[in-house]
């Protein structure tokens, strides 16, 4: 054979080895197994939840605020004269109880001019009694009697009772009452020069001085009680958990402790920051106008509800709750909301409710529940 022909026998033996490994291995290929398929199991989160048991809760109310006096009053000069002296020293934080001289105005002058008016009204009576003895026999003895008790040293006794309408048309024309009322007068203004302590309290403010010439209208000082309370705000929101009578702890800057009641509500809001003025009388040691107190106070309980975290609320009012073994949305009515916790009512006792954040949480989301640690 020629070489040529040698050549060509070689290339058809040749792609026929090929051809026939190609179809060798397609059969291989087909007569083997295919690999058995995994099933995906669905994955259950395991999640915590807890029991819905009702229960009566108080509600603790922050407040805080300054100290006020209960009472303050300005003491202020009705009459003219020398400041004489008290009984204690009219000095800026010197205390007083209630009743005590504040303040003696020298009213030398105005006694000596009211003993001249009682002097002129005795006198005038003293013309009268000849005219009421014949006139007016039966009015006569009580006004002789009123006569001959008449002291000018001492207070003004009120006129005997005229029943007979001509002596009193009588003792008008002699002026005798004209005269008495005008001394009644003079008598209250003489007691303006003695100033006492309406209550007990400590002088603030103080402008007068032992000797110093008084005037009418002048103010002297400040009289601040001792009895102190504390002004505070409370959100609109709060002021239906709170009443008069409620006691709170409080505590000053350095932790001290007083104790305090609430004694006033105001009726009035604030437009700007939805809050109203709450007054708590304050009882303890160291009390000092201004200064800055804290505490709580028990606010009114709230029947049969259950406290859950701010985080386990989904959208503005529902809670998701297990039946069966999938978690549901369900509503409930928030009552109040404090600084961490939510009181709720609207689930029924028994009640598994979901007692963790869940972000990816869904209605009907397949879980495991797990009970919360009590």
């Amino acid at each position: 054979m020629t070489d040529l022909v040698k050549q060509r026998i070689s290339v058809v033996i040749a792609v026929l080895i090929l051809f026939g490994g190609y179809f060798a291995m397609q059969e291989i290929v087909s007569e083997k197994a295919a690999p058995p398929k995994r099933e995906r199991k669905a994955s259950v989160r395991e999640v915590v939840v807890r029991n819905v048991e009702l229960t009566n809760a108080n509600v603790d109310l922050a407040l805080e605020g300054r100290l006020v006096a209960f009472e303050t009053v300005p003491i202020i000069a009705e009459v003219t004269g020398v400041f004489e002296d008290s009984d204690r020293t009219f000095k800026e934080g010197v205390y007083f109880k209630k009743g005590e001289v504040l303040a003696r105005i020298n009213n030398t002058e105005a006694k000596y001019a009211l003993l001249a008016q009682k002097s002129q009204l005795a006198k005038t009576l003293a013309t009268a009694m000849p005219e009421l003895k014949i006139d007016y026999a039966e009015t006569f003895p009580a006004w002789n009697a009123y006569l001959r008790d008449f002291d000018p040293e001492k207070l003004l006794a009120p006129l005997p009772e005229v029943k007979d309408a001509s002596a009193r048309y009588f003792l008008n024309g002699r002026d005798i009452y004209n005269l008495y009322y005008t001394i009644k007068s003079a008598e209250e203004r003489s007691s303006k020069y003695v100033l006492r302590a309406p209550f007990s309290g400590t002088l603030t403010n103080v402008t007068a001085m032992k000797g110093a010439l008084i005037r009418a209208s002048q103010p002297l000082a400040t009289l601040t009680a001792s009895v102190y309370e504390m002004a505070a705000t409370a959100p609109v929101a709060d002021l239906t958990y709170l009443k008069i009578g409620t006691n709170a702890k409080l505590f000053g800057p350095n932790g001290e402790q007083y104790s305090g009641r609430i004694s006033r509500i105001s009726t009035q809001i604030d437009p700007n920051t939805q809050t109203a003025k709450v007054f708590l009388s304050v009882k303890g040691k160291g009390l000092r106008e201004g200064l800055f107190l804290s505490g709580t106070v028990q606010g009114r309980q709230l029947e049969e509800v259950i406290a859950i975290d701010q985080s386990l609320l989904v959208g503005s009012n529902e809670v998701y709750v297990l039946k069966g073994d999938e978690l549901q949305r369900e509503a409930v009515d928030i009552v109040r909301r404090s600084e961490d916790n939510i009181f709720v009512r609207g689930l029924a006792p028994g009640t598994k409710i979901l007692n963790e954040a869940l972000p990816n949480a869904y209605n009907g989301m397949k879980v495991k529940a797990k009970e919360a640690d009590s």
